[in-house]
């Protein structure tokens, strides 16, 4: 069945119907990063996942071996998250390589999202304000 969806993506994953005047950042491109931004996107926010690692996936890319999980298994389900509309920007070390206020600045959201690391922090964009400490 996975391969079926994979296959037909443009019909399981298609981009949103109505598109929200929002923006989300999520923080971590691992199964809770991935399953965030695929729900938020659904809904017709627009999405930006950013991650420290080259590629996205997180533990399912880099802790799974490939005999268990094929890689191209993963890029596909990524390649189609990517065509429903989410961005994905990997290689950004948030605290190093960009500042959590600088991602919050970017996004519309009221929160944002840091899966894994103990939940959510407030972020008040609209005011390019963010109480996420650097």
């Amino acid at each position: 069945m996975g391969d079926y969806v994979l296959e037909h993506a443009a019909e399981f994953m298609a981009p949103p119907a109505k598109e929200l005047n929002e923006s989300v950042a999520v923080v971590g491109a691992g199964p809770a990063g991935l399953s965030a931004a695929f729900y938020l996107r659904k809904e017709g926010y627009s999405v930006t996942v950013f991650d420290q690692m080259p590629e996205a996936g997180g533990m399912l890319t880099y802790g799974i071996p490939p005999y268990r999980l094929p890689r191209e298994v993963l890029r596909k389900q990524i390649r189609a998250f990517d065509e429903m509309g989410i961005q994905f920007k990997t290689g950004v070390a948030i605290g190093r390589a960009a500042r959590r206020s600088e991602i919050c600045g970017r996004s519309s959201s009221t929160s944002s999202w840091r899966p894994g690391r103990g939940g959510s922090r407030a972020c008040r964009s609209r005011n390019r304000s963010c109480s996420a400490r650097p």
